[in-house]
């Protein structure tokens, strides 16, 4: 097969005969390499949201897989980019995951509001859609400018004003929109909640920092709590704010973990 994108063309073969998926997958780990080696280039390749690769190729202990082939590239560089900080963190930091201490991990900074006001208006405009910077910054409030959940609840915004026939975003709107958004990751959340239901323990610490209440007390274990704590950091539900404070990653869930008990 070969592929040409403007002034830039290559070529490549796939094996031959019925490989079985591990074939396949193991020529798809050394393809950068041997295109890179073929053509006496350098190569990187960027994997997005490379937390989830256990959950998106149905093979155990991927990330062993990997690791086994890029660790023998001498022509290819990984980027490896993640929205979960806690579960980067420990799949590059902690020495039970394959991963320990193959990249250098750089910290990216959130978003400015101001960059977040600047994109949410033009994305609008360019569907001849009016939103004033107040209401783009009170749907940030709403998201606390966590990427997905805000790119989520400004689409349902966006077809809550095309089933409307409207061309501005007014709070009605947001709100509408963020009521919208809030049910689809309903089933993302209640996942993560019955996951966390075989861990008592934590479930409540979680309840605790939602409810903005002490996360240590007399009755409990300080020792479960720090593990509740350190498994919930892992699992990048919530993330440390301070001494001894902790807040949610997506204040959505934390909204919706509220909603339950209302």
């Amino acid at each position: 097969m070969t592929i040409k994108l403007e002034d830039l063309e290559f070529g490549f073969g796939f094996l031959h005969g019925e490989p079985d998926e591990n074939a396949l997958l193991d020529y798809a780990l050394d393809l950068p390499e041997i295109l890179a080696t073929r053509d006496g280039r350098n190569m990187v390749v960027l994997f997005d949201e490379f937390q989830d690769a256990s959950r998106v190729v149905s093979q155990e202990e991927i990330y062993k897989k990997m690791r086994s082939h890029f660790q023998n590239h001498k022509n290819v560089s990984y980027l490896f980019l993640g929205s979960k900080e806690g579960m980067m963190k420990t799949l590059f930091s902690n020495r039970k995951e394959a991963f320990y201490r193959f990249a250098v991990i750089l910290p990216i900074p959130p978003i400015p509001e101001d960059s977040w006001v600047t994109y949410i208006t033009r994305k609008f405009a360019e569907q001849n859609i009016e939103v004033d910077s107040e209401i783009a910054r009170g749907i940030l409030q709403k998201t606390g400018g966590h990427p997905q959940d805000t790119m989520l609840v400004c689409s349902e915004i966006y077809y809550a004003l095309l089933e409307a026939g409207k061309n501005t975003v007014t709070p009605k709107f947001v709100q509408l929109g963020y009521d919208r958004a809030l049910l689809i990751l309903a089933q993302i959340y209640d996942e993560i909640l019955d996951e966390l239901g075989k861990k008592s323990h934590v479930r409540e610490v979680l309840k605790r920092i939602a409810a903005g209440n002490r996360v240590y007390n007399r009755q409990a274990n300080p020792n479960e709590i720090k593990r509740a704590l350190d498994y919930l950091m892992a699992k990048a539900i919530i993330e440390k704010n301070g001494r001894g404070s902790y807040k949610f990653v997506e204040p959505m869930f934390q909204e919706y973990l509220l909603g339950e008990h209302r």
